[in-house]
């Protein structure tokens, strides 16, 4: 399993057990949950429900290397990112993560913004994402997923901010999101 470090509400995350406690020693709520959120836990027991849907997270990301199964030929049109599930109080989930691909016509602020907290540090970014299993991308596994748009928290970490993707290119996935 992947350990990273992400900072979340101004205090570094390093392991699956960080809990960030406010001065009265009671786990901090550091991550705003909306509710429309897919557990992972949901997706990687159901896969194949989810393939062709449009659905949210909210975890940690960071840029990784990985271009493998259907995606062993997307590293010339897609930037790979490691995604790791994290509850409300910034403390990681036992079922772990996923990898996830946007297409470089997207990518490039996500990429910064992680480049930006990796200076400071930090070996991620928390965001809420928008994703999708593509049926063409689909290799049987529910480790894979294509990333349409995310989230920042916002500056005082009590909501999330604008969806980020500014292009239009993911407007033909009219499916629901499923929650």
């Amino acid at each position: 399993m992947r350990a990273l470090i992400f900072l979340v509400a101004g205090l570094a995350c390093t392991s699956l057990a960080c809990s960030p406690r406010e001065p009265s020693g009671k786990a901090a709520k550091t991550i705003p949950v909306v509710g429309d959120e897919t557990p992972l836990v949901k997706l990687k027991a159901n896969t194949h429900e989810f393939v062709g849907k449009t659905f949210l997270i909210m975890g940690g990301v960071q840029v990784e290397d990985y271009f493998n199964f259907k995606y062993g030929d997307a590293k010339s049109t897609h930037v790979s990112f490691r995604f790791d599930e994290l509850r409300a109080d910034g403390s990681y989930t036992p079922i772990g993560g996923m990898d996830l691909y946007a297409r470089r016509a997207i990518a490039g602020p996500l990429v910064e913004e992680i480049s930006h907290v990796t200076s400071q540090g930090s070996r991620g970014k928390v965001v809420r994402a928008k994703i999708t299993i593509l049926p063409e991308r689909y290799g049987g596994t529910s480790d894979m997923a294509e990333l349409l748009d995310w989230q920042f928290l916002s500056p005082d970490r009590k909501s999330w901010g604008p969806w980020m993707n500014k292009t239009s290119e993911y407007d033909a996935v009219p499916q629901p999101l499923v929650r």
